[in-house]
């Protein structure tokens, strides 16, 4: 052993917090014991429970906290939840002493298990019901003593037959169970408590040594999922839980979290970009919650690696804040997987960060500008935002978000430009897409809202045409799905102070093109002027007579008026937007309906907005298609609009009063120059 010293972060707990304290102990010829032996101090000296998300110092806290909005406008649903859990004859009801009902033997039993379990632990631990306690308590025994994983093997998953919980299922629900053990230790008897243990241990040598899973270094043929991360993950929960009443020792408790931290770390160098956009989307990304959870456990149980400090992890804050519309509370502008989000990860940064941007995301999704509607949906938030909200934290004011409003997540090609997150904001996002998330074709796609409208949409999960999307058709063709082929922003710009622009080029996603590429200029609203958008799209296909065809599906109710071949009119409920379509000069644009109905195949229920979309079609025929669309409030239109549509790019100019103004967009720009330009002038009167 060496003599010299190092320093060593410990942790304790105050009141409700994690307070990192500096300990000098002699540096180990191996400096990986210096966590053993911080975590198995941190444990010795903490062995009451709960302990692994709050200790019994906390609960007083945690109970003061529900009284307060939001979570006071949460905690009673919490509670009608958990009242249908115990209540025979209910419809949530959890029959576990004769397990007649069918989610008992079907997959549909993850779902269920794994939400009341936690829910009921934790409403016990808030309001000290013992009834609550205890079902959870009997549903965990009876899930041991019956082997009910073992025998839930009904039923069909993604069309193939369903062969029981398996590692990425039954974790879900062993985290409720391990969660469970924490919270209710005192409502079990000294062998109910060796049983779960030894249970919660069984599980987490399944994941890092039956199984033998291993993180793999990321390369291109191997992409950390979900599928991958949880597991480790479930595990490594699990052994945290157990330890000191499973016989775990301090080297394999070491080395399964280091593999778990391995394959998180692997999810996010992969899986997100380098501007904290999740690949996966913001309702799969729920690992980022998984991975926010681990962090957390580790931290009160002393690990020196701060998962939780991940720079990508911190980022994922900003994606998460710019996938919510105005109003808050949906996520509409990707539309993908059921139209939620990890929002507990945004609670947990917060919480670990005292951030305050995290904390106003937060409170966008959770609690927007109708909060009593949106609190009371039960599948919108978890038990984790009871842990981890904290009251006092204010969050960014709305004058500060108004300086992060634009943003540009470059790896996933998602610009979104807004005026803010109030109902009647401004808002546009258009993607790139990653080309799998939830089978959606959408790279290209772009959503519009204003004044508390929705003129172009994203119709959700199970979109899986791309003539349901805001996109681009070359001979009814939309760009191909795949992994490989991820789309990043080929240029963008956010500097200027009224006029955002991005260029994509989709070239590789269309099969068989020469060139695919859109332009857009958005322009903040002025005193002088409106918003507006300018959406620039060149075509070309190397020989023969080929069809283009712009799409725009936009809201449900929304009617779409042709008032002149080149000029229409989208109504919504009290505003409308005009679209002059500039390029191609003749045109006669086609308005038809989206039905959608989407269903996931499981539950049978709606996993995105079910019902019929408008949509416009513009169509070009030739070997190349060349479109130049700009869209305004139909209640303050420009007084002119020209297009100077050239061989060498798209132009336009617009007059709003005195106010002149002239974009141009390049169609093959060099690295010398730049590609567009935005210029004002004052007319003369």
């Amino acid at each position: 052993m060496s003599g010299r010293l190092m320093v060593v972060l410990a942790s304790t707990s105050v009141g409700i917090g994690t307070v990192l304290i500096v300990v000098l102990l002699p540096a180990l010829a191996k400096g990986r014991r210096n966590e053993q032996i911080t975590m198995r101090k941190y444990w010795r000296d903490h062995p009451e429970r709960p302990r692994s998300f709050f200790g019994p110092q906390d609960v007083s806290v945690l109970r003061s906290r529900i009284k307060v909005k939001p979570l006071s406008l949460m905690w009673p649903v919490l509670k009608q939840r958990c009242e249908g859990y115990v209540t025979p004859g209910d419809p949530s009801w959890v029959d576990w002493r004769e397990r007649k009902q069918g989610f008992w033997h079907t997959r549909d039993g993850v779902w269920r298990l794994a939400q009341c379990l936690p829910d009921l632990a934790i409403a016990y631990r808030l309001n000290g019901e013992q009834r609550f306690g205890e079902c959870a308590r009997d549903i965990t025994l009876t899930i041991i003593k019956e082997n009910v994983e073992g025998k839930a093997t009904q039923g069909q998953v993604y069309g193939q037959s369903y062969g029981g919980w398996g590692l990425t299922d039954g974790g879900f629900v062993h985290q409720g169970m391990a969660i469970t053990f924490d919270l209710t230790y005192d409502l079990m008897s000294e062998e109910d408590r060796q049983l779960v243990a030894n249970h919660l241990l069984k599980f987490a040598r399944r994941v890092f040594v039956d199984a033998a899973l291993r993180p793999t270094a990321p390369d291109d043929s191997h992409f950390p999922s979900n599928q991958s991360v949880y597991p480790l993950c479930f595990g490594a929960v699990c052994a945290l839980t157990a330890y000191g009443d499973a016989a775990v020792n301090d080297e394999e408790l070491e080395e399964w979290v280091g593999y778990a931290v391995q394959e998180c770390d692997n999810y996010l160098q992969v899986q997100v970009d380098e501007d904290g956009a999740a690949f996966e989307g913001p309702g799969y990304a729920d690992t980022i919650t998984m991975i926010c959870q681990l962090g957390y456990l580790m931290r009160r149980a002393g690990f020196t690696d701060d998962l939780l400090s991940r720079d990508r992890l911190k980022k994922t804050t900003s994606f998460f804040l710019h996938v919510i519309l105005p109003g808050g509370g949906d996520i509409r502008p990707l539309g993908q997987c059921f139209n939620r989000m990890a929002g507990d990860s945004l609670v947990a940064r917060a919480c670990a960060d005292k951030d305050s941007h995290a904390q106003y995301a937060w409170l966008r999704y959770m609690a927007p500008e109708q909060p009593e509607k949106r609190l009371k949906d039960a599948a919108s938030w978890g038990y984790l935002s009871f842990v981890w909200y904290d009251p006092d934290l204010r969050p960014a004011s709305n004058a500060t978000m108004k300086r992060v409003s634009d943003a540009c997540f470059r790896g996933m090609g998602l610009l979104d430009v807004r005026t803010g997150w109030k109902a009647k904001d401004f808002h546009f996002c258009m993607t790139a897409g990653s080309g799998f998330c939830g089978g959606c074709p959408d790279k290209g796609s772009f959503t519009l809202e204003a004044d508390g409208e929705r003129y172009a949409v994203d119709i959700g999960y199970g979109a899986l045409t791309a003539d349901k999307h805001c996109s681009l058709l070359i001979d009814g063709k939309g760009p191909q799905l795949g992994v490989r082929i991820r789309e990043r922003m080929a240029e963008q710009d956010l500097a200027h102070p009224h006029c955002k622009f991005a260029r994509m080029d989709l070239t590789r996603s269309y099969s068989g093109s020469q060139r695919v590429c859109r332009s857009v200029a958005v322009v903040k609203p002025a005193r002088a002027w409106p918003w507006y958008v300018v959406v620039a799209d060149d075509l070309r296909m190397p020989v023969g007579q080929h069809e283009f065809e712009w799409l725009l599906v936009s809201g449900q109710g929304n009617r779409i008026i042709a008032e002149a071949p080149n000029l229409i009119r989208i109504v919504g409920k009290a505003h409308s937007v005009g679209l002059r379509i500039l390029s191609p000069d003749k045109v006669e644009p086609g308005v038809d309906v989206i039905e959608h109905r989407y269903m996931h195949e499981q539950s049978k229920t709606p996993t995105s907005e079910p019902g019929d979309f408008p949509r416009l079609r513009v169509r070009a025929h030739g070997t190349q298609g060349r479109f130049l669309i700009v869209m305004y409030p139909w209640e303050r239109p420009p007084a002119e609009i020209q297009s100077t549509d050239t061989e060498t790019g798209h132009g336009v100019n617009l007059k709003w009063g005195t106010e002149v103004h002239t974009l141009r967009f390049k169609r093959d720009p060099n690295e010398e120059e730049p590609s567009w330009s935005f210029a004002r002038t004052q007319a003369d009167r």
